[in-house]
């Protein structure tokens, strides 16, 4: 709305002088609506958080969390401190919390698009069947006809992609639409998605996806 004024009010915002190890951070999302619970599970399990952990050698992302914390509050607080990290140590550091926070990021999105759902405003419309890693594209089975009719698949357009088991929630932009027609796989920049029910189509996003994630169509702002 235009020549309209907008205040911030403090109420949106939260001070929070403790530590975020586990416990801190998890009520911190529950403050937010979000199960304990699920946001742990939710970070443990996230694809990027796992693989820090994996190639890190690390044991458990609490315990990085905690690794972490301690090395921060002995250097903010002037503790006489034994080791100095080196560079390559520093960098997985941030290697670390941009990974918790990128988990964290996803969870919030899952949050939204869940209710999304609920309310009408999101549908499923199919769900990624392959990706080809050297084309960085992917194959969908649209299984599902939007409630509106002439809802369309168009280059340019938002979709999420989800997936609960895989801790996976992300927006994407469609950046090419490719269907097989007649054995020749012919680009088209939209088209109905009432015309591609129960098939294949190619599509190609600005992030890179994976086999099972579910793709989800704005239905109504």
């Amino acid at each position: 709305m235009r020549n309209v004024g907008y205040n911030l009010t403090s109420a949106a915002f939260l001070l929070h002088e403790a530590n975020l190890r586990k416990e801190q951070l998890t009520r911190l999302l529950v403050n937010a609506g979000i199960s304990a619970t699920d946001s742990w599970q939710w970070i443990e399990n996230h694809k990027k958080v796992k693989n820090f952990i994996d190639n890190n050698s690390r044991g458990s992302v609490e315990n990085e969390l905690k690794n972490f914390i301690e090395l921060r509050n002995n250097s903010a607080h002037g503790k006489e401190i034994d080791t100095v990290l080196n560079a390559n140590e520093l960098l997985q550091l941030c290697d670390f919390v941009e990974a918790i926070c990128q988990a964290m990021s996803e969870l919030v999105l899952y949050c939204f698009v869940d209710r999304k759902k609920k309310i009408g405003k999101l549908q499923k419309i199919g769900k990624v069947v392959n990706w080809y890693q050297q084309q960085q594209a992917c194959a969908i089975k649209i299984s599902d006809e939007p409630q509106e009719p002439n809802k369309r698949l168009e280059v340019g357009k938002k979709v999420f992609l989800v997936s609960e088991n895989k801790k996976i929630c992300q927006n994407a932009i469609i950046e090419s639409i490719q269907i097989n027609k007649n054995g020749k796989n012919t680009p088209r920049r939209r088209i109905p998605i009432r015309e591609i029910k129960d098939s294949e189509i190619g599509l190609k996003f600005d992030k890179e996806g994976q086999k099972g994630l579910e793709v989800y169509l704005v239905i109504s702002e």
